[in-house]
C-alpha cells in the first residue's frame, strides 16, 4: 500500500466536516484543531497552495484515491493503433449458406418445372 493510499484515511477522518471551499492552510488548521494524526498533517502542509472544492479534490492532490470521486479519463490510443478499414475483414453471415441454398433451390425448381411442365412457363 503507498503512503498516499494510507494517508487518505487519516486526512479524511482529520477534515470530517469541514466547509468547502477550503485553502491548504484552512485544511490544516483545521486538521490541527481536530487533533489529526501527525502524518496527516505532514501531508495536508505539502500540497500545493490552491482553494479545494471537496474532498475528492484533496484526495486527488495528495495522490490517492477517493470512492466517490470520478477516475480520470484514460488516454486513448493513437489512431494509427486502429487497422486501415481495407485489412478489416467482416465475419461471415450465418444466413449467407441458407440464402445462397435457397436460391439455387429456387433456380433448380424452376429450371425443372419448365422442363417437366414447358405450359406453366
Amino acid at each position: 500500500m503507498s503512503l498516499a493510499h494510507s494517508a487518505t484515511g487519516s486526512i479524511a477522518q482529520a477534515l470530517k466536516g469541514i466547509d468547502f471551499p477550503c485553502g491548504r492552510d484552512g485544511l490544516v488548521d483545521y486538521a490541527r484543531r481536530r487533533g489529526a494524526d501527525p502524518d496527516a498533517v505532514a501531508t495536508l502542509e505539502r500540497l500545493p497552495e490552491q482553494n479545494y472544492t471537496s474532498m475528492a479534490e484533496v484526495f486527488h492532490a495528495v495522490g490517492g484515491e477517493h470512492r466517490g470521486a470520478r477516475p480520470e479519463p484514460e488516454s486513448r490510443p493513437a489512431a494509427a493503433a486502429v487497422p486501415p478499414p481495407e485489412t478489416l475483414s467482416l465475419p461471415p453471415d450465418p444466413w449467407s449458406w441458407w440464402s445462397q441454398s435457397a436460391a439455387a433451390w429456387v433456380e433448380l425448381n424452376r429450371c425443372l418445372l419448365a422442363q417437366w411442365f414447358p405450359w406453366l412457363r
